[in-house]
């Protein structure tokens, strides 16, 4: 999911027409980007597509939330930078949660083949997550600070150096969660067991996988060490990179996804 949210973050900001198309085609965008991942066959299309349908036309709700976070963000005042942030893990748990149900119907129809497949993907994604190297991350994490900051200064580069381990150690908790998820399917997929039970399990795999998605996280302290560096010029491109996902919001909360 957090690949999604991503693909679909970059193509919102790639110019007015672009957003506006990439909204209102949005169920065909998440639809393309999971199927990368987990497995959808000619005949599961149409219920895949329309479970996703339902997920944008039910999460507009979520968006307004997330509008009146944006609204009230001050960088520069740390008791404010830190309740925000804390709604908008909230907010994202619980998309994350919503959107997870739609992986659970359909890994659920998985025939033996697909089963295999999906299994793949999450080792193919395990060894490109810890095959990254420090270096790496340290340049992800401010190719995303860059999106919404604009250029970076000397001094901010070494802040976002001195969490090279972390963003080293939460990778490697992340591949680990991912492994115990793998290990977990394999093993359900090996057992003939009834719908309801296997539904249940498969959907306790990926609760407790997302329950420990925020543990040990220290984003927040980068994020209060970097705002306090920040420049004129930069909270006025932080402004603007606001204001244009408001506007996206906004036209999301409009849009209509139907048959």
């Amino acid at each position: 999911m957090k690949g999604v949210l991503l693909s679909l973050f970059i193509l919102f900001l790639s110019g007015c027409g672009m957003k506006k198309f990439a909204v209102e085609h949005a169920d065909f965008f998440i639809y393309h980007e999971t199927s990368k991942r987990l497995p959808v066959s000619s005949s599961q299309k149409k219920e895949f597509y329309g479970h996703i349908k339902t997920f944008l036309n039910e999460s507009k709700t979520l968006a307004i939330e997330l509008l009146s976070i944006l609204d009230n963000i001050q960088l520069k005042e740390e008791a404010n930078l830190e309740k925000n942030y804390e709604r908008l893990e909230l907010l994202y748990l619980r998309i994350i949660k919503d959107f997870t149900k739609i992986i659970v119907k359909q890994t659920l129809q998985l025939d033996p083949k697909q089963q295999i497949i999906f299994l793949e993907k999450i080792k193919d994604d395990n060894k490109k997550i810890l095959s990254k190297t420090k270096d790496e991350k340290i340049k992800s994490v401010e190719k995303k600070l860059k999106n919404m900051i604009g250029s970076l200064q000397e001094n901010q580069t070494k802040i976002i150096s001195e969490f090279s381990d972390y963003f080293h150690e939460r990778d490697e908790k992340r591949a680990q969660r991912r492994m115990i998820l793998y290990q977990n399917l394999k093993e359900i997929f090996a057992k003939n067991s009834p719908p309801d039970l296997k539904k249940e399990r498969i959907q306790k795999c990926f609760e407790e996988f997302q329950s420990q998605m925020l543990t040990g996280n220290r984003n927040l302290e980068l994020i209060k060490k970097l705002s306090q560096t920040l420049t004129e010029k930069q909270m006025t491109h932080f402004t603007h990179s606001l204001e244009e996902i408001k506007e996206i919001l906004l036209l999301y909360h409009k849009a209509q996804y139907s048959d």
